[in-house]
């Protein structure tokens, strides 16, 4: 929020008057001074500053480690000057670079500038402070922006707030998306007669979301080097287009150097914890997290960006992460073994998930499609998108019909049917003319939930089933021992 509407006014006049700035930013653990051009857009109530380094400086590779910089417009010798400090972004994108260096050019026309040297750099403001001189006086106003306590690595903030920024940039909320199969592979293991391991499960359970964290990550960290998620924010203004990221690394919230060492201790944690399950259960974990790193890496990582390239190859990656591998490892986690009835089961989570995804892609695909992102709905567009989004749905029922007729899931997993029903009936007026970000937004909560709710129904048949098993076995047993005993009375 900006502080004081006059103090606003006079920053702009000065950042209008002022060609260059003196940047000051950490190169080689010690501060670095650089006066530079720069050109500063508004946007609504917030600021951008943008200026160029060299593409194979040592300033570019600081910026990749710390975001921090400080800035000062004008100098302390004039009337009012500019003091500020904020995050600095290294746009990827060549479109959005490219406008942004036409600005510059604009604002020092005799400055010699290159795509092909230089590299944008955009500064999102944190604080400026605009200085006057009133007589040997200096009166400070500070006109405030993005608030530092969001940067990744702020040293302040409670516990709470810490936890809180990395829940988002990891995306936390999303983790009971991973946490549901992994209960369907265990539940699975329990009601055909196994014996519960709780260890096991923790195991299982904190690899698994782990994993999954890690893997948003990472999407992020990739999405950001091509430009994606760059080209979805410059293109939010003008045709409704969302940056569904994190936020992190286009807010600069913290560095490429910080995201790839979260990316990392996600991914050791994973490690570890599927290395604990092969000791208690056996070695096949090892292969199915392998082939969950895989898929989870190589969705938007090189040399395979699988989640790039189209024809329903994200689509089947998803399917296998959030459905296969977590139901199928849970159940190898409880039993040591493989079978094919965790491989049915996994069909309905895996494909209500994949429909997330699916529906996620609304979003932002035109600014997928700019940046070459083909999925479906960059390829096929959002009415015929809307189509394949309701068919791989309506899979998903098929797919717990087969496990109740393969005798699978208990009939009583019917009730995940009506998970489907509100996603269903959104997608209906998908045809219906263009659509708003609101809109999208409510069919994406009605997908989430819905499959968190068909889920959650599918696992809770499983443990009734199991329940309904064991009492119905113990109390056959207790009438084989009476009859038994009965036997041997009258033998007697």
């Amino acid at each position: 929020m900006i502080a004081a509407t006059d103090s606003r006014r006079t920053l702009d006049e000065i950042l209008a008057a002022h060609a260059t700035m003196l940047l000051a930013t950490v190169e080689a653990g010690s501060s670095h001074l650089t006066e530079t051009p720069f050109a500063a857009q508004g946007e609504g109530d917030g600021l951008t500053l943008v200026y160029m380094v060299g593409e194979d400086s040592s300033a570019l590779v600081a910026l990749r480690r710390r975001t921090g910089v400080a800035f000062t417009v004008g100098t302390p010798g004039d009337a009012v000057w500019l003091e500020g400090t904020g995050r600095a972004v290294i746009v990827h994108d060549a479109h959005v670079a490219a406008d942004y260096l036409a600005a510059l050019v604009a604002r020092s026309p005799d400055t010699t500038m290159s795509a092909a040297t230089l590299r944008v750099v955009r500064i999102v403001p944190e604080t400026i402070t605009v200085a006057r001189r009133q007589g040997a006086d200096i009166v400070a106003q500070p006109v405030t922006f993005a608030p530092a306590v969001g940067r990744w690595g702020y040293p302040g903030g409670t516990f709470n707030q810490r936890f809180q920024r990395f829940a988002e940039v990891t995306r936390a909320d999303v983790a009971p998306v991973m946490a549901m199969p992994v209960a369907i592979g265990a539940a699975l293991a329990w009601e055909r007669g196994g014996k519960f391991k709780p260890l096991s499960f923790a195991f299982t359970l904190v690899g698994a979301v782990a994993a999954h964290l890690a893997a948003n990550v990472t999407n992020d960290i990739f999405d950001f080097r091509s430009g994606a998620d760059e080209r979805a924010r410059a293109m939010a203004a003008t045709d409704g287009t969302l940056d569904t990221s994190s936020g992190a690394l286009t807010g600069g919230a913290f560095s490429e150097r910080q995201a790839n060492l979260v990316a990392v201790g996600l991914w050791a944690t994973a490690l570890l914890c599927g290395a604990d399950v092969a000791r208690r259960s056996g070695p096949g974990i090892i292969v199915l997290a392998g082939a969950g790193f895989a898929l989870g890496t190589l969705y938007v990582a090189p040399p395979l960006a699988y989640g790039y390239i189209g024809h329903g190859l994200g689509e089947a990656g998803i399917l296998a992460s959030f459905g296969v591998l977590p139901v199928l490892g849970s159940y190898y986690a409880q039993t040591g073994r493989f079978d094919w009835q965790p491989l049915l089961a996994a069909l309905p989570p895996g494909l209500f998930t994949t429909d997330v995804l699916f529906n996620h892609h609304f979003f932002h695909w035109r600014s997928d499609k700019a940046v070459g992102k083909m999925t479906p709905v960059a390829v096929l567009g959002e009415e015929k998108a809307g189509e394949y989004s309701r068919a791989v749905l309506i899979a998903s029922c098929v797919a717990i019909l087969a496990g109740v007729v393969a005798r699978v899931y208990p009939s009583t997993a019917l009730s995940g049917l009506a998970a489907t029903a509100g996603v269903l009936e959104k997608l209906d007026q998908l045809g219906a003319g263009g659509k708003e970000q609101a809109f999208y937004g409510n069919l994406m909560d009605r997908t989430v939930k819905g499959s968190s709710r068909m889920g959650l129904y599918l696992i809770i048949s499983l443990v009734v089933s199991g329940i309904w098993k064991r009492v119905r076995n113990r109390s056959a047993s207790g009438n084989d021992q009476a009859i038994a005993a009965a036997r041997n009375e009258r033998v007697a």
